[in-house]
């Protein structure tokens, strides 16, 4: 029981559930592009990020001294089927509607951060 309260605690911020979001989105993002999306400070995004880590939310991967992070659930999985739905919810907000805007604009860029292009990790 503990272990599900704090998989659904993990939620309770709104910066987190932004997170989740573009990380949906997206597949996969470096700390620093996700703070740019968000327009965060990277030690906050770092925070949240152990905070979902911890949680069973994402996964962190290294790659060439970057840290990238993606959702760790797979597909099916009742909980990803819940976090699409919030998504489904969340594209009317304002807020998220610009974490999309700038999430798209980074990947037209071609800064996608560190592993652009590279393989998805399982």
């Amino acid at each position: 029981m503990d272990a599900i309260v704090e998989y659904l605690k993990a939620l309770a911020e709104e910066s987190r559930l932004r997170i989740l979001m573009i990380l949906e989105q997206a597949g996969e993002l470096s700390v620093a592009d996700i703070g740019h999306v968000l327009q965060i400070p990277q030690p906050k995004v770092s925070r949240h990020l152990s905070r979902l880590r911890l949680a069973g939310w994402v996964k962190e991967r290294r790659w060439k001294g970057w840290s990238l992070y993606r959702v760790s659930l797979a597909p099916g999985d009742i909980h990803r089927e819940y976090l699409i739905g919030l998504c489904q919810k969340l594209e009317a907000d304002k807020t998220v509607a610009s974490d999309l805007q700038r999430l798209m604009s980074l990947r037209r860029s071609g800064s996608g951060g560190a592993g652009a292009g590279e393989e998805r990790f399982e």
